[in-house]
Protein backbone atom coordinates (compact mmCIF):
# COMPACT_ATOMS: atom_id res chain seq x y z
CA UNK A 1 0.00 0.00 0.00
CA UNK A 2 1.20 3.52 -1.16
CA UNK A 3 2.48 5.61 1.50
CA UNK A 4 0.50 8.59 1.67
CA UNK A 5 1.52 10.52 5.19
CA UNK A 6 2.45 13.67 3.78
CA UNK A 7 5.16 16.04 5.60
CA UNK A 8 4.59 18.95 7.78
CA UNK A 9 4.45 21.63 4.82
CA UNK A 10 1.40 18.86 3.48
CA UNK A 11 3.16 17.85 0.74
CA UNK A 12 4.95 14.34 0.01
CA UNK A 13 8.72 14.27 0.41
CA UNK A 14 9.78 13.49 -2.75
CA UNK A 15 13.55 12.32 -3.84
CA UNK A 16 15.61 11.45 -6.67
CA UNK A 17 18.72 9.38 -7.04
CA UNK A 18 21.08 9.62 -9.37
CA UNK A 19 23.41 6.52 -10.21
CA UNK A 20 26.22 6.50 -12.16
CA UNK A 21 30.19 7.06 -12.10
CA UNK A 22 30.01 9.11 -15.64
CA UNK A 23 27.68 11.27 -13.70
CA UNK A 24 29.54 11.72 -10.46
CA UNK A 25 32.44 12.42 -12.02
CA UNK A 26 31.36 14.94 -14.65
CA UNK A 27 31.74 12.79 -17.75
CA UNK A 28 27.58 13.42 -17.82
CA UNK A 29 25.61 16.16 -17.35
CA UNK A 30 22.32 14.68 -15.89
CA UNK A 31 19.76 15.75 -17.58
CA UNK A 32 17.87 13.11 -16.51
CA UNK A 33 17.52 14.43 -12.56
CA UNK A 34 16.57 17.68 -14.36
CA UNK A 35 13.61 16.54 -16.32
CA UNK A 36 12.27 13.90 -13.68
CA UNK A 37 12.20 17.40 -11.33
CA UNK A 38 10.23 19.39 -13.78
CA UNK A 39 7.86 16.64 -14.35
CA UNK A 40 7.17 15.85 -10.90
CA UNK A 41 6.63 19.81 -10.04
CA UNK A 42 4.25 20.08 -12.72
CA UNK A 43 2.54 17.22 -10.68
CA UNK A 44 2.20 19.55 -7.84
CA UNK A 45 5.08 17.71 -5.92
CA UNK A 46 7.62 19.45 -3.79
CA UNK A 47 11.55 18.07 -4.62
CA UNK A 48 13.47 17.90 -1.28
CA UNK A 49 16.38 16.50 -2.60
CA UNK A 50 18.53 15.05 -5.35
CA UNK A 51 21.17 12.90 -4.81
CA UNK A 52 24.27 11.51 -6.71
CA UNK A 53 26.03 7.84 -6.15
CA UNK A 54 28.44 6.17 -8.14
CA UNK A 55 28.61 2.48 -8.88
CA UNK A 56 29.60 1.13 -5.89
CA UNK A 57 26.99 -1.68 -4.36
CA UNK A 58 27.79 -0.11 -0.15
CA UNK A 59 27.06 3.33 -1.10
CA UNK A 60 24.24 2.20 -3.07
CA UNK A 61 22.57 0.49 -0.39
CA UNK A 62 23.54 3.16 2.52
CA UNK A 63 22.07 5.86 0.26
CA UNK A 64 18.69 3.86 -0.38
CA UNK A 65 18.61 3.10 3.57
CA UNK A 66 19.20 6.31 4.35
CA UNK A 67 16.73 7.95 2.03
CA UNK A 68 13.96 5.56 3.12
CA UNK A 69 14.10 6.14 6.28
CA UNK A 70 13.19 10.41 5.85
CA UNK A 71 11.59 10.44 1.96
CA UNK A 72 8.25 9.45 0.90
CA UNK A 73 9.00 8.76 -2.76
CA UNK A 74 12.46 8.14 -4.13
CA UNK A 75 12.82 7.86 -8.13
CA UNK A 76 16.25 6.20 -8.52
CA UNK A 77 17.13 6.64 -12.10
CA UNK A 78 20.33 4.44 -13.88
CA UNK A 79 21.77 1.27 -12.94
CA UNK A 80 19.42 -1.46 -14.65
CA UNK A 81 21.33 -2.26 -17.01
CA UNK A 82 23.14 -5.59 -17.86
CA UNK A 83 27.00 -5.17 -17.23
CA UNK A 84 28.74 -6.08 -14.14
CA UNK A 85 28.64 -2.03 -13.00
CA UNK A 86 24.83 -2.45 -13.05
CA UNK A 87 23.94 -2.32 -9.55
CA UNK A 88 20.81 -0.82 -8.60
CA UNK A 89 18.75 -3.93 -8.29
CA UNK A 90 21.15 -5.57 -6.55
CA UNK A 91 21.54 -3.08 -4.21
CA UNK A 92 17.63 -2.52 -3.49
CA UNK A 93 17.71 -6.29 -2.18
CA UNK A 94 20.30 -6.32 -0.38
CA UNK A 95 18.64 -3.14 0.82
CA UNK A 96 15.29 -5.03 1.35
CA UNK A 97 17.19 -7.91 3.27
CA UNK A 98 16.26 -10.31 0.95
CA UNK A 99 17.28 -12.08 -2.21
CA UNK A 100 17.06 -11.73 -5.69
CA UNK A 101 14.66 -13.54 -8.30
CA UNK A 102 14.30 -14.46 -12.07
CA UNK A 103 11.08 -12.67 -12.76
CA UNK A 104 9.87 -14.44 -15.24
CA UNK A 105 7.08 -11.96 -17.14
CA UNK A 106 10.94 -10.06 -17.55
CA UNK A 107 12.94 -12.63 -18.63
CA UNK A 108 10.12 -13.61 -21.70
CA UNK A 109 10.38 -9.69 -22.07
CA UNK A 110 13.63 -10.16 -23.04
CA UNK A 111 13.61 -13.42 -25.14
CA UNK A 112 11.03 -11.82 -27.09
CA UNK A 113 12.37 -8.70 -27.29
CA UNK A 114 15.80 -9.76 -28.71
CA UNK A 115 13.66 -12.35 -31.12
CA UNK A 116 11.80 -9.89 -32.90
CA UNK A 117 14.83 -8.22 -33.49
CA UNK A 118 16.28 -11.20 -35.05
CA UNK A 119 19.41 -11.46 -32.33
CA UNK A 120 20.29 -14.44 -30.23
CA UNK A 121 19.98 -12.75 -25.98
CA UNK A 122 23.38 -12.74 -25.07
CA UNK A 123 23.28 -14.33 -21.28
CA UNK A 124 24.32 -11.26 -19.43
CA UNK A 125 20.78 -9.62 -20.47
CA UNK A 126 19.08 -12.31 -18.27
CA UNK A 127 20.74 -10.25 -15.13
CA UNK A 128 18.02 -7.72 -16.35
CA UNK A 129 15.24 -10.05 -15.06
CA UNK A 130 17.02 -10.78 -11.86
CA UNK A 131 15.29 -8.55 -9.19
CA UNK A 132 14.54 -8.02 -5.63
CA UNK A 133 12.00 -10.82 -4.88
CA UNK A 134 9.17 -8.13 -3.52
CA UNK A 135 9.62 -6.28 -6.87
CA UNK A 136 6.38 -4.63 -8.57
CA UNK A 137 7.70 -4.58 -12.24
CA UNK A 138 7.24 -1.36 -14.23
CA UNK A 139 7.15 -2.06 -18.38
CA UNK A 140 9.27 -0.94 -20.33
CA UNK A 141 8.36 -1.45 -24.35
CA UNK A 142 11.29 0.88 -25.24
CA UNK A 143 14.31 -1.49 -24.25
CA UNK A 144 15.75 -4.19 -21.68
CA UNK A 145 15.94 -2.05 -18.53
CA UNK A 146 13.27 -3.67 -16.42
CA UNK A 147 11.65 -0.69 -14.21
CA UNK A 148 10.62 -1.80 -10.69
CA UNK A 149 8.92 -0.63 -7.69
CA UNK A 150 9.37 -1.28 -4.00
CA UNK A 151 8.65 -0.56 -0.26
CA UNK A 152 11.74 0.44 1.98
CA UNK A 153 10.76 1.65 5.62
CA UNK A 154 8.88 4.55 4.94
CA UNK A 155 9.51 5.52 1.10
CA UNK A 156 8.17 3.66 -2.02
CA UNK A 157 11.45 3.70 -4.59
CA UNK A 158 10.59 3.60 -8.51
CA UNK A 159 13.85 2.45 -9.93
CA UNK A 160 14.27 3.75 -13.76
CA UNK A 161 16.11 3.20 -16.75
CA UNK A 162 19.21 6.06 -17.44
CA UNK A 163 18.43 6.25 -21.05
CA UNK A 164 16.08 9.03 -21.67
CA UNK A 165 14.14 7.61 -24.55
CA UNK A 166 13.26 4.67 -22.10
CA UNK A 167 12.80 7.09 -18.92
CA UNK A 168 10.24 9.58 -20.35
CA UNK A 169 7.52 7.28 -21.30
CA UNK A 170 8.18 4.89 -18.32
CA UNK A 171 7.16 8.18 -15.96
CA UNK A 172 5.08 9.49 -18.05
CA UNK A 173 2.70 6.67 -19.13
CA UNK A 174 3.00 4.56 -15.76
CA UNK A 175 4.79 6.13 -12.80
CA UNK A 176 3.28 9.61 -13.15
CA UNK A 177 -0.61 8.06 -13.24
CA UNK A 178 0.75 5.51 -9.91
CA UNK A 179 2.04 8.48 -8.17
CA UNK A 180 -1.21 10.76 -8.80
CA UNK A 181 -3.66 8.02 -8.02
CA UNK A 182 -1.88 6.91 -4.51
CA UNK A 183 0.12 10.02 -3.03
CA UNK A 184 -2.18 13.72 -2.22
CA UNK A 185 -0.41 16.30 -3.83
CA UNK A 186 -0.80 20.27 -3.94
CA UNK A 187 -2.68 21.61 -7.18
CA UNK A 188 0.37 23.30 -8.56
CA UNK A 189 0.62 25.40 -11.81
CA UNK A 190 4.24 26.29 -13.42
CA UNK A 191 4.66 28.26 -16.56
CA UNK A 192 7.96 28.94 -18.06
CA UNK A 193 8.98 32.15 -20.12
CA UNK A 194 12.36 32.07 -22.31
CA UNK A 195 13.35 36.27 -22.09
CA UNK A 196 16.35 37.34 -24.71
CA UNK A 197 17.25 40.57 -22.95
CA UNK A 198 16.62 41.28 -19.80
CA UNK A 199 19.90 40.18 -16.91
CA UNK A 200 18.83 38.08 -14.15
CA UNK A 201 18.92 40.77 -11.55
CA UNK A 202 17.24 43.52 -13.81
CA UNK A 203 14.34 41.13 -14.64
CA UNK A 204 14.18 40.20 -10.63
CA UNK A 205 14.12 43.92 -9.72
CA UNK A 206 11.28 44.63 -12.42
CA UNK A 207 9.56 41.52 -11.43
CA UNK A 208 9.31 42.44 -7.67
CA UNK A 209 7.86 45.85 -8.43
CA UNK A 210 4.36 43.69 -9.20
CA UNK A 211 2.00 42.69 -6.88
CA UNK A 212 1.93 38.79 -7.00
CA UNK A 213 -1.29 36.59 -6.45
CA UNK A 214 -1.02 34.39 -2.73
CA UNK A 215 0.86 31.54 -3.50
CA UNK A 216 2.71 32.60 -6.46
CA UNK A 217 6.56 32.58 -6.49
CA UNK A 218 8.96 33.63 -9.41
CA UNK A 219 12.13 31.62 -10.08
CA UNK A 220 14.97 32.75 -12.41
CA UNK A 221 17.35 30.12 -14.63
CA UNK A 222 20.02 32.14 -16.36
CA UNK A 223 21.17 30.05 -19.65
CA UNK A 224 23.32 32.13 -22.38
CA UNK A 225 22.14 33.65 -23.98
CA UNK A 226 18.27 33.15 -22.97
CA UNK A 227 16.80 33.99 -19.23
CA UNK A 228 13.84 31.62 -18.25
CA UNK A 229 11.23 33.09 -15.65
CA UNK A 230 9.60 30.06 -13.71
CA UNK A 231 6.25 31.53 -12.55
CA UNK A 232 5.09 28.78 -10.08
CA UNK A 233 1.25 28.73 -8.24
CA UNK A 234 -0.34 26.60 -5.85
CA UNK A 235 -3.89 25.86 -4.74
CA UNK A 236 -6.95 25.00 -6.87
CA UNK A 237 -6.66 28.25 -8.56
CA UNK A 238 -3.00 27.94 -9.43
CA UNK A 239 -3.50 28.17 -13.18
CA UNK A 240 -5.63 30.97 -12.89
CA UNK A 241 -3.24 33.08 -10.86
CA UNK A 242 -0.27 32.39 -12.80
CA UNK A 243 -1.79 33.87 -16.10
CA UNK A 244 -2.87 36.44 -14.59
CA UNK A 245 -0.15 37.54 -13.62
CA UNK A 246 1.38 36.78 -16.96
CA UNK A 247 -0.82 39.47 -18.35
CA UNK A 248 0.02 41.64 -15.96
CA UNK A 249 4.06 41.86 -16.95
CA UNK A 250 4.57 45.21 -18.49
CA UNK A 251 5.13 45.10 -22.41
CA UNK A 252 9.04 45.28 -22.73
CA UNK A 253 9.12 42.65 -20.73
CA UNK A 254 6.83 40.35 -22.94
CA UNK A 255 8.49 42.21 -25.85
CA UNK A 256 11.37 40.24 -24.57
CA UNK A 257 9.42 36.54 -24.31
CA UNK A 258 10.73 35.00 -27.07
CA UNK A 259 9.47 31.15 -26.26
CA UNK A 260 7.08 29.55 -24.00
CA UNK A 261 6.96 26.34 -21.88
CA UNK A 262 9.11 23.89 -24.18
CA UNK A 263 9.33 25.78 -27.06
CA UNK A 264 12.08 27.26 -29.03
CA UNK A 265 12.14 30.61 -30.55
CA UNK A 266 13.26 29.31 -34.26
CA UNK A 267 10.00 27.27 -34.00
CA UNK A 268 7.98 30.23 -32.44
CA UNK A 269 9.30 32.30 -35.77
CA UNK A 270 9.14 29.19 -37.99
CA UNK A 271 5.52 28.86 -36.81
CA UNK A 272 4.97 32.71 -37.57
CA UNK A 273 6.42 32.57 -40.83
CA UNK A 274 3.99 29.38 -42.27
CA UNK A 275 0.71 31.60 -41.08
CA UNK A 276 1.96 34.21 -42.95
CA UNK A 277 3.06 32.40 -46.09
CA UNK A 278 6.70 33.73 -46.21
CA UNK A 279 9.64 32.21 -47.16
CA UNK A 280 13.44 32.62 -45.34
CA UNK A 281 16.82 32.33 -46.43
CA UNK A 282 20.44 32.82 -44.41
CA UNK A 283 23.75 34.01 -45.49
CA UNK A 284 26.34 32.98 -42.54
CA UNK A 285 29.42 34.03 -42.22
CA UNK A 286 30.88 34.21 -38.45
CA UNK A 287 27.99 31.64 -37.21
CA UNK A 288 29.00 29.19 -40.15
CA UNK A 289 25.75 27.15 -40.80
CA UNK A 290 24.21 27.93 -37.15
CA UNK A 291 21.58 30.20 -38.38
CA UNK A 292 20.17 28.04 -40.47
CA UNK A 293 20.54 24.82 -38.28
CA UNK A 294 17.97 26.97 -35.94
CA UNK A 295 14.99 26.06 -38.29
CA UNK A 296 16.16 23.11 -40.21
CA UNK A 297 16.24 21.47 -36.49
CA UNK A 298 12.66 21.20 -36.74
CA UNK A 299 10.78 18.97 -39.35
CA UNK A 300 8.47 20.41 -41.76
CA UNK A 301 10.56 23.39 -42.01
CA UNK A 302 11.02 23.43 -45.85
CA UNK A 303 7.55 24.80 -45.93
CA UNK A 304 9.13 28.07 -45.36
CA UNK A 305 13.02 27.93 -44.96
CA UNK A 306 14.48 27.78 -48.48
CA UNK A 307 17.94 28.47 -48.99
CA UNK A 308 20.90 28.87 -46.91
CA UNK A 309 24.50 29.49 -47.83
CA UNK A 310 27.79 30.15 -45.61
CA UNK A 311 29.94 32.66 -47.50
CA UNK A 312 32.93 32.57 -45.02
CA UNK A 313 35.20 34.38 -47.34
CA UNK A 314 35.28 37.43 -49.04
CA UNK A 315 35.11 35.93 -52.48
CA UNK A 316 32.11 33.37 -51.36
CA UNK A 317 30.58 36.55 -50.02
CA UNK A 318 30.40 38.28 -53.76
CA UNK A 319 29.87 35.09 -55.38
CA UNK A 320 26.66 34.12 -53.08
CA UNK A 321 25.47 36.89 -52.01
CA UNK A 322 26.49 39.70 -54.62
CA UNK A 323 28.03 42.14 -52.22
CA UNK A 324 30.23 44.34 -54.25
CA UNK A 325 34.41 43.76 -53.99
CA UNK A 326 34.66 47.85 -53.70
CA UNK A 327 32.23 47.54 -50.45
CA UNK A 328 34.59 44.80 -48.86
CA UNK A 329 37.37 46.88 -49.55
CA UNK A 330 35.81 50.35 -48.13
CA UNK A 331 34.18 48.86 -44.90
CA UNK A 332 35.49 45.76 -43.75
CA UNK A 333 33.80 42.06 -43.93
CA UNK A 334 32.67 42.76 -40.96
CA UNK A 335 30.45 45.57 -40.92
CA UNK A 336 27.01 46.96 -41.03
CA UNK A 337 27.11 47.71 -44.87
CA UNK A 338 28.36 44.51 -46.06
CA UNK A 339 26.14 42.42 -43.21
CA UNK A 340 23.21 44.63 -45.38
CA UNK A 341 24.29 43.58 -48.92
CA UNK A 342 24.65 40.13 -48.08
CA UNK A 343 20.88 39.56 -47.32
CA UNK A 344 19.85 41.96 -50.21
CA UNK A 345 21.42 40.11 -51.99
CA UNK A 346 20.79 36.86 -50.84
CA UNK A 347 17.00 38.06 -50.93
CA UNK A 348 16.69 38.94 -54.37
CA UNK A 349 19.09 35.58 -55.50
CA UNK A 350 17.17 32.99 -53.56
CA UNK A 351 13.87 34.84 -54.11
CA UNK A 352 12.31 34.79 -50.84
CA UNK A 353 10.56 36.99 -48.93
CA UNK A 354 13.07 37.47 -46.15
CA UNK A 355 16.79 37.25 -45.99
CA UNK A 356 18.80 37.18 -42.64
CA UNK A 357 22.54 37.80 -42.71
CA UNK A 358 25.50 37.47 -39.69
CA UNK A 359 29.17 38.86 -40.56
CA UNK A 360 31.73 38.91 -37.55
CA UNK A 361 34.60 38.12 -35.20
CA UNK A 362 33.99 35.32 -33.70
CA UNK A 363 37.70 34.96 -31.94
CA UNK A 364 39.36 34.20 -30.09
CA UNK A 365 41.69 36.09 -32.62
CA UNK A 366 40.83 38.54 -35.72
CA UNK A 367 40.16 41.04 -33.39
CA UNK A 368 41.45 45.13 -33.53
CA UNK A 369 41.23 48.26 -31.86
CA UNK A 370 38.40 49.39 -34.30
CA UNK A 371 36.64 46.18 -34.79
CA UNK A 372 37.47 43.82 -31.19
CA UNK A 373 36.56 40.16 -30.97
CA UNK A 374 32.49 40.41 -30.49
CA UNK A 375 31.53 43.03 -33.19
CA UNK A 376 28.95 41.14 -35.29
CA UNK A 377 27.27 42.55 -37.87
CA UNK A 378 23.17 41.51 -38.67
CA UNK A 379 20.64 42.38 -41.18
CA UNK A 380 17.35 41.49 -41.84
CA UNK A 381 16.07 42.34 -45.56
CA UNK A 382 12.47 41.80 -45.51
CA UNK A 383 9.75 43.12 -48.91
CA UNK A 384 9.82 46.49 -47.52
CA UNK A 385 12.68 47.47 -45.59
CA UNK A 386 16.04 46.04 -44.54
CA UNK A 387 16.68 46.35 -41.11
CA UNK A 388 20.61 46.19 -40.19
CA UNK A 389 22.60 46.55 -36.65
CA UNK A 390 25.99 46.67 -35.69
CA UNK A 391 26.60 45.27 -32.53
CA UNK A 392 29.27 44.35 -29.91
CA UNK A 393 29.34 41.54 -27.79
CA UNK A 394 31.58 40.79 -24.82
CA UNK A 395 34.67 38.49 -25.41
CA UNK A 396 32.93 35.53 -24.07
CA UNK A 397 34.30 32.51 -25.97
CA UNK A 398 33.83 32.04 -29.78
CA UNK A 399 30.95 29.66 -29.08
CA UNK A 400 29.19 31.41 -26.86
CA UNK A 401 29.57 34.11 -29.57
CA UNK A 402 28.40 32.89 -32.43
CA UNK A 403 25.50 31.62 -30.47
CA UNK A 404 24.82 34.72 -29.27
CA UNK A 405 24.79 35.87 -33.02
CA UNK A 406 22.32 33.49 -34.20
CA UNK A 407 19.40 34.31 -30.80
CA UNK A 408 20.39 38.20 -32.18
CA UNK A 409 19.68 37.11 -35.84
CA UNK A 410 16.55 34.98 -34.98
CA UNK A 411 14.54 37.64 -32.11
CA UNK A 412 15.32 40.75 -34.81
CA UNK A 413 12.96 38.36 -37.20
CA UNK A 414 10.59 37.14 -34.39
CA UNK A 415 10.49 41.15 -33.72
CA UNK A 416 9.54 41.91 -37.41
CA UNK A 417 6.48 38.93 -37.49
CA UNK A 418 5.26 40.10 -34.47
CA UNK A 419 4.98 43.98 -34.12
CA UNK A 420 7.86 44.42 -31.92
CA UNK A 421 11.18 47.00 -32.91
CA UNK A 422 13.17 45.27 -34.79
CA UNK A 423 16.18 46.82 -32.50
CA UNK A 424 16.06 45.34 -29.19
CA UNK A 425 17.73 47.22 -26.15
CA UNK A 426 20.06 43.69 -24.46
CA UNK A 427 22.23 44.28 -21.31
CA UNK A 428 23.93 41.45 -23.09
CA UNK A 429 25.57 43.90 -25.68
CA UNK A 430 26.74 47.36 -27.09
CA UNK A 431 24.78 48.99 -30.09
CA UNK A 432 27.54 50.76 -32.41
CA UNK A 433 25.16 51.28 -34.98
CA UNK A 434 21.26 50.71 -36.56
CA UNK A 435 19.74 51.44 -40.21
CA UNK A 436 16.33 51.16 -41.84
CA UNK A 437 16.49 51.45 -45.33
CA UNK A 438 13.71 51.12 -47.33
Amino acid sequence: MANTRPTQSGLNRVEIITTGEEVIHGELVDTNASWLSEQLASMGFQIQRRSTVGDRLDDLVNLFLERAAIADIIIVNGGLGPTVDDLSAEAAAMALGEPRIIHETWLNHLESWFKERGRQMPDNNRKQAYLPQSAQIIDNPYGTACGFRIKLSRAELFFTPGVPRELRPMFSEQIAPYLNTHYTNKPRFLKRLHSFGFSEARMDQRLGLLTKPTGLTLGFRAHLPLLEIKIMAEGEEAERHAMSFMGSLPDDIMACVVAQDDEHIAAVVGRALLDRKLTLATAESCTGGLLADAWIHYPGSSAYFKHGVICYSNDSKIRECDVPGPLIDQFGAVSAEVAKAMAMGLRQRANTEIALATTGIAGPDGGSPEKPVGTVGISLATPSNTYTQLVRLPDFGRTAIRRVTVMLAVDMLRRYLFGFPVFGSFEIMKTISTDVIS
